[in-house]
């Protein structure tokens, strides 16, 4: 896997750590289909509304301050970098969920795409420590513009990442 160099762009500051947190849930879902599908070897991001919801372990990070992060996702089909919005996950949900979990804080961001099929999507720092600090369940990502499909965590070597750099 080629993560690494995503964690060295970060070029951590004096006495901080980085480190790739595992995504434990994905799941997608669309306008025309608000149900979370979650079960399957992709993640479909389309333009007709919708989102990714992704949920992280965190534990290897409670009580840190967080400094930088980064969603790191693999293009199941490749594709042009595309305006993104990232937003917090309210309340509990699964990948089989019946409704998607309701969505706020939303920032936006253009993805960065490398070569080998990895992008990544830089997160404010200010929706990663909410999610370190419980007061969200995960993140999502929606845009207006794209069609992209991601490999989900089933795929094991192309599973979405969360990278931070922080404190403890």
């Amino acid at each position: 896997m080629k993560v690494l160099p995503i964690l060295l762009l970060f070029a951590p500051a004096l006495g901080a750590e980085s480190t790739l947190i595992e995504c434990i849930a994905d799941a997608w879902y669309s306008q025309s289909n608000p149900k979370l599908e979650g079960s399957g070897r992709t993640l479909k991001l389309g333009a007709s509304g919708g989102a990714v919801v992704l949920a992280f372990r965190t534990a290897a990070i409670e009580h840190w301050k967080v400094e930088k992060a980064v969603i790191v996702l693999h293009l199941a089909q490749r594709s042009e970098p595309v305006e993104v919005s990232v937003s917090l996950t309210s309340g509990p949900w699964r990948e089989s969920s019946a409704e998607p979990p309701p969505l706020r804080e939303t920032s936006r961001a253009v993805e960065k795409v490398k070569p080998d099929g990895w992008i990544s999507v830089a997160v404010p720092q200010a929706l990663v420590q909410a999610v370190v600090d419980g007061k969200a369940s995960g993140l999502a990502i929606s845009s207006t513009g794209a069609g992209q499909i991601f490999d989900s965590r089933e795929t094991i070597q192309y599973a979405p990442y969360l990278a931070v750099v922080g404190k403890r």
